[in-house]
């Protein structure tokens, strides 16, 4: 090749943006300029969408609001889901195949606290607002569950059994309920790939686990393993992944689409605090837990929950309580506040180890160990004046 070629195709390399540079954290971006929000959720979508739900409180109403947009791009001004005097709490949104954001929140009304929901396509349209939890007994905090099958799930534990209802065609489905997943179980859930409801709990210091499916009922419990405060994740492929705290150290097991859960194995020995389980784009389950000293680490498995390698520190010298974790189908992103400081830092952990740094979105925050609200390429949270903030990976 020519001396001249050569020079200009090194030029060209050099010039080219790389891979690890081609994102970077945005400043944080006020997202709200009045009131004071609390409360904010934070949901991805494979299309490239973002959508953060909070609670915003002005003089002596509450509401629920939203804003979408993409990641890349700009976000819609917000949208008011409700309004009340009353209580509101719990928002919790994800994102449908279609783009359209699925919205759930609680609210005080005529006696106890009910589940209500409604989703919002990209242009910003809100649909009718259904009130999913009946009377009687109060609904509590909802949540999306993860879910291999493509569809959105919503679920929320009651004070003697749980619900759950998938979001399909723009509307809710019918509801299948359980009485593992009461309020004072810990329940969590996944869905396989055949759209079956791994439902896992705490009963008397034992995991027990149940598979259901909308409009049906739940399978007798089966005991899994002594232990407590049990996390629930999915693969690509549809096993489900539930880890929990033992005595030894943390726990898990996996249940392979349409099967049965395989014998428990640990996957970090010791005492742990703040346990969260979720399984990457690219096959393998990360494990993030807290030790006695608030220090964070990780320990990344096979989908059999072979370990690989040692525990990671993913924030050396730092002290937390808690992280939170989320996915894209490029990588794994993992937030947390310092214990003292409540600075928040994120880091994005992609396939084969391969960490990126440590990056502070924020030098303080209220937050003091307690994650921001966090989605794959997202992180939000409130300042000390009430205002929304949030940085986007792009």
């Amino acid at each position: 090749m020519p001396p001249r070629t050569v020079l200009l195709a090194v030029l060209a390399l050099a010039l080219a943006p790389s891979a690890a540079s081609a994102a970077s954290w945005s400043v944080p971006q006020a997202l709200t300029r009045s009131g004071d929000v609390f409360q904010p959720a934070l949901a991805n979508g494979t299309n490239g969408g973002v959508a953060v739900a909070y609670l915003r409180q002005l003089g002596s109403t509450t509401r629920t609001e939203l804003r979408n947009g993409t990641l890349r791009g700009t976000l819609r001004a917000p949208v008011v889901l409700d309004s009340s005097t009353h209580a509101i709490f719990d928002p919790a949104v994800a994102i449908n195949f279609d783009g359209r954001s699925v919205v759930a929140w609680r609210r005080y009304f005529d006696g106890n606290h009910r589940v209500r929901a409604t989703s919002v396509r990209r242009d910003g349209r809100v649909g009718s607002v259904k009130q999913l939890s009946g009377g009687g007994e109060s609904a509590y905090e909802p949540v999306f569950p993860p879910s291999a099958d493509g569809q959105v799930y919503l679920t929320w534990p009651r004070r003697t059994f749980g619900q759950f209802v998938p979001f399909a065609g723009g509307v809710f489905q019918p509801f299948t309920s359980s009485a593992g997943a009461a309020i004072g179980n810990e329940p969590v859930a996944a869905i396989d790939a055949t759209g079956a409801i791994v439902l896992v709990w705490e009963s008397g210091g034992k995991i027990m686990s149940a598979t259901g499916r909308p409009g049906g009922s739940f399978s007798a419990p089966a005991q899994l393993a002594a232990g407590h405060a049990p996390q629930a994740t999915v693969l690509r492929e549809g096993t489900v992944v539930a880890a929990w705290h033992s005595d030894s150290g943390i726990v898990a097991a996996a249940r392979p689409s349409g099967g049965a859960f395989g014998a428990a194995v640990t996957v970090a020995t010791g005492t742990t605090l703040a346990m969260h389980v979720i399984a990457s784009a690219a096959g393998e389950v990360m494990v993030a837990y807290v030790d006695p000293a608030r220090h964070l680490w990780l320990q990344r498995l096979t989908p059999a929950l072979a370990r690989v390698g040692s525990p990671f520190d993913l924030a050396p010298g730092q002290q937390t309580v808690d992280a939170a974790l989320a996915r894209d189908p490029s990588a794994v992103f993992v937030s947390w506040s310092e214990r003292e400081s409540g600075a928040i830092h994120v880091r994005r952990l992609a396939p084969g180890g391969i960490f990126g740094s440590i990056r502070t979105i924020a030098p303080r925050s209220l937050l003091r160990g307690h994650p921001p609200a966090t989605a794959a390429g997202a992180v939000a949270w409130v300042n000390g004046g009430g205002t929304l903030l949030m940085s986007r990976y792009r």
